[in-house]
């Protein structure tokens, strides 16, 4: 199963640099249609509610004081985020 992090990463690869609130959202879609899509969570962490829209603890921790999120290069997309990437491609 992936991690919250395999999917910001993959998200970054994808859409570049993006301020630490919109990645957080971003992952919770990409989590909310894995659950739609699949009946099953894409990763294991949990969100909460915050007042700014939905936010992974373990995210958040991970990438506290950064105004940005910088893109990491993957050497080869893994599986799942192959699905996503072809179901998200759908709707636009």
């Amino acid at each position: 199963m992936a991690t919250v992090f395999d999917v910001a990463k993959y998200i970054l690869e994808q859409l570049g640099p993006l301020s630490t609130m919109k990645l957080q959202k971003l992952c919770y879609y990409a989590q909310a249609w894995s659950l739609a899509w699949d009946e099953e969570p894409l990763f294991p962490h949990e969100f909460e509610a915050w007042v700014n829209g939905p936010v992974c603890r373990e995210l958040f921790i991970a990438i506290k004081g950064e105004n940005r999120a910088e893109p990491v290069i993957y050497t080869e997309i893994p599986p799942f985020l192959q699905t996503i990437r072809k179901r998200l491609s759908i709707l636009c």
